[in-house]
Formats: C-alpha cells, sequence, structure tokens
C-alpha cells in the first residue's frame, strides 16, 4: 500500500519529470564516463518499471513518501535479489534526484531520510594513516617499485582516482600563481564530470619534480600488481587498492582541518552529500575533537 504526502508544492512536478530533468543534467556533460551513463540509465529504467507495474507512473514528486519507497526496494530485493552495492548506487542515485528537487524548489524535503537502508550496509573505509604515508616516502626499495609507490602518493596527497591519474597532463592541467608561487591542478573528473581543484602540495611538488613533471603511471593490471606488493611491505589488513589512495586523500585533508566543502571540491563529487557520506566517521571524530576544549 502506499500513503501519500497531503500537502502538494504549487511547482510539484511529476516525479519522472523531475528525475527525467536531473538524469538529463547528468548524462549531458561529455566528460562523463560512458559506464556512468549506461549505470543511471539502467536504474532510471528500473525506478520506471516500478511505477509502472503500480499504476503510479503520474505521481507527483511532492507525493513519493518514505512508504512508496521502502515499498520499491522490498520488491527490488524479492525480483531480482540484487547485491547490496546495486542497493547503495540506486538509493544515492534517487538521493540525489530529491536533493536536485529540492535545490529547484520542486519539493520541500527528501524522503530517503526517513529510510534506514539496512540491505545496504556501510562499507568499511579504508585508508593509509600518516605514518604508514611517511614509511612509504622513505622506504629503499628497487628503482621499478619506487616509481609505483611515488604514483601512488601522488594519488594519496590529490585524491586521484586511477581514470583522472592516467588523464593528468601538467601542460594542460597544472596553474602557476605567479602572486603566490603556488601551484593548483584544475582537471574534470572522468566520472562525474566535476571540475577538481586540487592544491598541489609539497610532497606532490617533490615527486613530479622527481619525474620532470611526466609520471611513471603504469597499466591497471600491473598496478594493481604491484600495489599487492605494496600492501604486503606495509602488513595491511586489507586489500590495498588505487581506490584506497583516493580515500586516503579525503581522510588527509580532513584531519588537517579542511573543510568538508572544500574536500568536496577536491575530490571532484557531484555533491558534497557525497562527500558527508563517505567520511561520516572521520567527520564524527573531527567533532569530538573539536568539543574536546569545551568540556
Amino acid at each position: 500500500m502506499f500513503y501519500y504526502k497531503k500537502m502538494k508544492s504549487s511547482k510539484s512536478l511529476p516525479f519522472l519529470e523531475v528525475y527525467e530533468m536531473f538524469y538529463n543534467s547528468k548524462i549531458k556533460r561529455a566528460s562523463v564516463a560512458e559506464s556512468t551513463k549506461k549505470q543511471a540509465s539502467i536504474m532510471k529504467n528500473r525506478v520506471y518499471k516500478f511505477l509502472e507495474e503500480n499504476n503510479k507512473l503520474d505521481i507527483q514528486i511532492e507525493s513519493v513518501c518514505s512508504d512508496l519507497l521502502n515499498d520499491f526496494f522490498s520488491e527490488l530485493k524479492q525480483s531480482s535479489k540484487p547485491s547490496s552495492t546495486y542497493y547503495k548506487n540506486l538509493y544515492y542515485e534517487l538521493d540525489k534526484v530529491f536533493e536536485y528537487a529540492i535545490k529547484k524548489n520542486l519539493c520541500k524535503e527528501n524522503p530517503l531520510f526517513e529510510i534506514d537502508l539496512y540491505r545496504c550496509e556501510k562499507k568499511e573505509l579504508l585508508y593509509l594513516t600518516p605514518e604508514q604515508i611517511n614509511f612509504l616516502t622513505f622506504v629503499k626499495v628497487n628503482p621499478y617499485l619506487r616509481t609505483v609507490i611515488d604514483v601512488f602518493l601522488v594519488q594519496c596527497f590529490t585524491g586521484f582516482s586511477y581514470i583522472d591519474l592516467m588523464k593528468f597532463d601538467p601542460k594542460k592541467h597544472i596553474f602557476k600563481d605567479l602572486k603566490t608561487g603556488k601551484s593548483k591542478i584544475i582537471l574534470d573528473r572522468q566520472k562525474t564530470g566535476v571540475t577538481c581543484t586540487i592544491p598541489v602540495l609539497p610532497r606532490v611538488e617533490k615527486i613530479l619534480k622527481k619525474y620532470n613533471y611526466i609520471l611513471p603511471t603504469k597499466n591497471y593490471p600491473y598496478y594493481l600488481t604491484m600495489l599487492d606488493v605494496i600492501g604486503s611491505i606495509l602488513n595491511l589488513p586489507f586489500k590495498l587498492t588505487t581506490h584506497i589512495g583516493r580515500k586516503t586523500a579525503g581522510v588527509y585533508l580532513l584531519n588537517e582541518g579542511v573543510s568538508i566543502e572544500v574536500v568536496s571540491q577536491v575530490l571532484g563529487h557531484a555533491s558534497v552529500i557525497t562527500t558527508q557520506k563517505t567520511y561520516t566517521t572521520i567527520l564524527d571524530k573531527r567533532i569530538d575533537k573539536e568539543f574536546e576544549h569545551l568540556y
């Protein structure tokens, strides 16, 4: 059974029309990866199918409530038994649709806030500690492994994904401020199309200079193999991946007091909400630390 909100905005539009507006605004960016566009299309079609089967194609966005969404996810589980990752991606996609609608003044609240999506268990945030980063910086290894470590360290201080690392061109993406003498990396993320603005920290500058600003990037399979070796050297309890380098950057910046809004821009997230959800654990620790002096 579906329950409807009684209050409707005068600007309220059909939910599917708003979803289409959001979808078009997302895929029209040429820099968005084809895989991301394909996934977005699959999720949109799945939502359409659910509404069609339940004769709710014309439901207004202001009428969508948590009961309807709970029914959607319950039915999804029973019919196709998708992975928890698929649940999570669908949840976050719908979350972005409602946040888009709120910004456009098409609805007043996000009904997903009322849902405890227990099926989408939050993955543990994996990252390297400052001690582990320092160890990698100075550990003596063979030249081949050193190049991989250096490239990974760049990820840890820039938040580059592997695909953005591969397309990084210092001549195109590094801009120097003539007044301050400091440099920034500015490029569009392949996944989201969002423009990242990344200050070039001294440790990154040192690595770039070492290789004459041409990073010795490796093909993906070789890079992963070498990351396994690095993980063994660090005796990590988890598998070291390129994405952990990106997560390490976010944790490092937050722990150094950089605001969540700036971290979101550095990482090229489509919304600061994504950053907040990804780094919830770190943000909670910061709250505790910053309130210590008040006790």
